[in-house]
């Protein structure tokens, strides 16, 4: 390029078609030029007034930023810039100026070439209607880098004005968020490419610091030689606000703002993939909350979820920090627990069940929500990855620690139970169960069994009804088999009702006979709900021309535990219908004396974990005192369940216990072993 330029006769370099003219600041700061060949005087273009003004104010050479000098002795650099000009409207200022000084004037003397005829003077980007209107912000800097044109939106976005900006280098807008890296590759794909474009981060005027889309291009001459640069860019606040928050939305929970389980499946997915290639183990944690769905019934869903709000926080303030934790579907949590170095698999085991322990003690308890107390306990089920056979398949490790959480649930809840491989062969089990309960009740493959309750005296009190199946291929399924998935399915209804029209048909056969028997019969939360119950029980009642009395229904204390007010008007609709309630299990849940105050209960089944431990323990052994004392109180019969021997119920009587149930005196009979061995006992 240099062998187009010449010097001129200040010794300066110029190029061909160059003329001088000089630009004069009087003392009021009002620029004017003269154009030395046409001998012409006109208003100086309010851009190049601007330019010059900034470079005056600044007195510093645009050739060594760092060094300051007097005008009146160096002269000035002004390289590229753009001229609007009433009679020629395109014209460039190039090459050097110096100062000099006339009639106590500063005058700059400089020179001007004709540019009408390039072709990119032709773009309505660089002049008129076209610059001040365009929605991107747009900069013209000269190959120096300093800025020689902004228009009106490169203020608004930048808050610079265009005084500020004219005359100074871009980089008042660097936030420092990119390297010296980052901007010497831009610039060399610019010298060699004549362009760039990408997201970049810069710094408003009054500091905030934003990201915007930038575009830089070269603008030549008719002879492909540089110019200037053009800068367009847009602001990107309010796109990457928007992608923000379609990533929230998108990747973690709107209640609780922890992450989602599409976003926690990602992270399960890559640790699996990390612990394999590594040869390390991890785990993974799921946390329900048991018996959540009752307090949305009950106390609404506005409450439940603020309870979730603080359960969630709560458990993620008490996992260590390498733990990730997710809402993974309605009150249920996905914790998961990064692959550690080194860690031997037993040592992995216990170090995990540990924690899940202590993470247990410290979420469970009390929640408050409007001065109103929640109790709050949580079930979890435990997988961990690989295996020590190195499965490295994350969706199995999601269905182990989901059956995990299964067994754990299905174990009375409120415990924690780790992955095991018997525990997919138990859900793959209840599966089968799911597909053949419809046909074995049509089938008739169900059948009762009664087991005697006993008095102090060895008198017969009466007996339990028990369910039990006997598949047509597979043989005697356990009703702690049938029973749960009964009740998750809904079967539960169908077969509830056969249970007691049958022990209502029995009742009545031995009653005709001259045997009075009373019995007990379950009734499961399910069944509880069905507000047709009182109606159903007593039309089967009627229709055998029976005592309700003589039919004990019995609870679980668990069941009350889900939700007592919901089940409290139902209960007492069926000790008015005649019906004596029993509440089964009782000292296995967080026993309170409100029962006997709020509900109809006229019998207590003491759990026969209790019956086990008080002759080894001396906590039980108080405990089983309070407990018949309790009944003795509130006149409330008594039965000890699980009674196995002599010495144990020896205690009991000493203790004050007058009912008793167990393989002591006798285990579940058919109805034809209860009739040949203990009916004779009930003779009226």
């Amino acid at each position: 390029m240099t062998d187009k330029w010449q010097n001129n006769d200040d010794g300066q370099l110029t190029m061909p078609g160059q003329f001088p003219v000089f630009f004069v600041m009087d003392t009021s700061g009002k620029v004017s030029f003269i154009e030395e060949k046409k001998n012409r005087q006109e208003a100086l273009d309010p851009a190049l007034y601007l330019y010059l003004q900034n470079i005056l104010k600044k007195k510093r050479s645009s050739i060594s930023d760092s060094e300051i000098f007097e005008l009146d002795k160096v002269s000035i650099f002004l390289s590229y810039i753009v001229l609007h000009l009433p009679y020629a409207p395109f014209r460039i200022l190039l090459g050097s100026a110096k100062e000099v000084h006339a009639h106590e004037q500063k005058m700059v003397k400089a020179w001007l070439q004709d540019m009408k005829t390039m072709n990119f003077m032709k773009d309505e980007l660089i002049a008129g209607s076209v610059w001040d209107l365009a929605s991107e912000g747009m900069t013209v800097t000269d190959l120096h880098g300093t800025i020689i044109r902004v228009n009106r939106m490169f203020t608004q976005m930048t808050g610079y004005t265009e005084e500020e900006a004219i005359g100074v280098n871009p980089r008042i807008l660097k936030s420092e968020i990119q390297d010296t890296a980052f901007y010497t590759q831009m610039w060399e794909q610019i010298l060699a490419e004549g362009s760039w474009e990408g997201e970049i981060w810069n710094k408003r005027k009054d500091g905030e610091v934003y990201p915007e889309w930038l575009q830089i291009r070269t603008i030549r001459n008719e002879n492909e030689e540089p110019m200037f640069y053009v800068g367009t860019f847009s602001d990107l606040t309010s796109q990457k606000q928007l992608e923000q928050e379609i990533h929230r939305r998108t990747y973690f929970d709107e209640l609780t703002g922890l992450a989602n389980a599409k976003q926690i499946k990602v992270e399960i997915m890559q640790s699996v993939l990390l612990s394999f290639q590594q040869q390390t183990f991890g785990a993974i944690a799921m946390v329900d909350l048991d018996r959540f769905s009752t307090i949305n019934l009950s106390s609404g869903r506005e409450t439940g979820d603020r309870l979730l709000k603080q359960f969630a926080k709560k458990l993620q303030d008490n996992l260590p920090l390498f733990a990730q934790v997710a809402r993974w579907e309605d009150d249920n949590f996905m914790v998961l627990l990064m692959p550690v170095l080194n860690a031997p698999w037993q040592t992995m085991r216990e170090q995990v069940q540990l924690m899940m322990q202590e993470l247990k003690e410290q979420i469970e308890g009390n929640y408050l929500v409007d001065k109103q107390a929640f109790w709050l306990s949580i079930s979890i089920g435990i997988a961990f990855y690989p295996t020590p056979q190195g499965d490295a398949d994350w969706q199995e490790v999601i269905r182990r620690v989901e059956s995990a959480l299964e067994f754990a649930k299905a174990k009375s809840r409120d415990r924690i139970a780790m992955y095991q491989p018997t525990l997919l062969q138990d859900q793959q089990t209840n599966w089968r169960i799911e597909e053949d309960l419809p046909q074995a009740i049509a089938n008739r493959e169900f059948s009762l069994a009664l087991q005697p309750q006993f008095g102090a005296d060895k008198s017969s009190d009466g007996a339990e009804v028990l369910l039990r199946w006997h598949h047509a291929e597979k043989g005697w399924i356990p009703p702690g088999q049938f029973i749960p998935v009964a009740e998750k399915t809904g079967w539960i209804f169908s077969l509830g009702e056969w249970v007691f029209e049958e022990a209502c048909r029995l009742q009545a056969q031995w009653m005709s006979a001259g045997y009075k028997v009373p019995l007990s019969v379950n009734i499961s939360a399910r069944q509880l709900e069905d507000s047709m119950l009182v109606d159903k029980l007593l039309n089967y009642v009627h229709a055998y021309q029976l005592d309700p009395g003589l039919l004990t229904l019995e609870l679980t204390e668990s069941m009350l535990m889900q939700d007592k007010d919901k089940f409290q008007k139902q209960l007492w609709e069926l000790h008015q219908a005649g019906f004596p309630i029993s509440l089964d299990d009782f000292g296995t849940g967080y026993s309170s004396l409100a029962y006997f105050n709020e509900l109809p209960i006229d019998e207590l089944k003491i759990d026969q974990k209790f019956v086990k431990e008080m002759l080894v323990s001396e906590k039980h052994k108080r405990l089983m005192g309070i407990l018949l004392h309790i009944g003795n109180q509130f006149g409330i019969k008594v039965v000890a369940e699980g009674v196995e021997t002599k010495e144990q119920e020896d205690f009991l009587v000493a203790k004050g216990c007058q009912y008793f149930q167990g393989f002591y005196y006798s285990k579940p009979r058919s109805v034809e072993e209860f009739v040949t061995e203990y009916l004779a006992g009930f003779a009226l």
